[in-house]
């Protein structure tokens, strides 16, 4: 495996990155690489939470042979801009930009792929329908649906696990009589009539301009308009995204359509044979990513590169 940095000179930023190629010789198909939400850098990593995710894919893709590209978020790590500045459009004409990157970069072929988790898989969508050149995207947690539906069943979802677990957050809900419902769509409704890029909200920076345009951005419909083979992985205990989206994005997506929910399986690709929770995360890192999705992938991408070689 061969890793080299670069840059890509986006519209917006000079985006930092990491070229990771496999070994031999050949120009091998290549993967952009695409995190979730918030600050994350190109390895899919937080400074609180080392997912690493990205890192594990890549070099698992390596050893079967195809390249990727992955790169910090604007305003993360080596990257130029203001992460609070960036909204979500912004985010898919860095990911169109490092594309562009790959295009006349020779040390890979031309046939390129997009693979994106959470938010990842959102911009890989809109891409899908965007890009003529692509020959597949890889959905990974991903959302049939808007932004806003997605964070009211997860507040649905948070206040049933609390209580079920009982203590110190069931007491505190009762005694403060919260309803995370309709908070969220208080804390939503504020962000709908601000016009700052970033507001504060219970006291923390939040990017108001990136949530505004994921707001109004419908994944369905940019999937109803994909050009290339799409691949769509969710756990069958991710509670961030609605694993049922999957078997609905069937009677969607106009190509060449794949999906596996995977069981036992969470939002951060580990298996969890326990009841997942809102507040495991750190442990769920302990896990590692399952091997069965990354394998999953690979697999999915080897046959797509070998089927439009032999197109072309």
């Amino acid at each position: 495996m061969i890793e080299q940095q670069i840059t890509v000179d986006g519209r917006g930023a000079r985006l930092a990155g990491t070229l990771t190629l496999p070994e031999g010789e050949g120009r091998p198909s290549v993967v952009l690489l695409l995190p979730g939400s918030g600050p994350v850098d190109r390895d899919g990593s937080m400074k609180r939470l080392q997912f690493r995710l990205l890192r594990r894919l890549a070099h698992h893709l390596a050893a079967n042979g195809l390249a990727s590209l992955r790169f910090d978020k604007r305003g993360v790590g080596e990257s130029s801009g203001d992460y609070f500045e960036t909204g979500f459009h912004d985010n898919v004409a860095d990911a169109a930009d490092a594309l562009a990157f790959l295009s006349s970069h020779k040390p890979v072929s031309e046939h390129r792929f997009v693979a994106g988790h959470s938010e990842g898989a959102i911009i890989a969508s809109k891409l899908a329908a965007d890009e003529r050149s692509l020959s597949g995207v890889v959905l990974l947690s991903g959302t049939a649906q808007k932004l806003e539906e997605t964070l009211l069943r997860q507040a649905r979802l948070m206040k049933a696990s609390l209580r079920r677990r009982g203590g110190y957050q069931k007491w505190t809900m009762w005694l403060l009589r919260i309803d995370l419902e309709r908070s969220q769509r208080k804390a939503l409704e504020k962000i709908r009539r601000s016009e700052r890029a970033w507001i504060r909200q219970d006291f923390q920076k939040v990017n108001a301009k990136w949530t505004r345009e994921l707001l109004e951005f419908d994944p369905t419909d940019a999937l109803s308009r994909a050009r290339c083979p799409v691949l769509a992985i969710t756990g069958a205990k991710d509670l961030d995204v609605d694993p049922a989206d999957l078997q609905e994005l069937e009677r969607v997506v106009p190509t060449e359509y794949t999906y596996h929910v995977v069981p036992n399986l969470t939002h951060l690709l580990r298996i969890d044979e326990k009841e997942p929770t809102y507040f495991n995360y750190q442990k769920q890192l302990k896990l590692g990513v399952d091997i069965g999705v990354l394998t999953l992938v690979s697999d999915w991408l080897q046959a797509h590169s070998e089927m439009t070689k032999v197109a072309t």
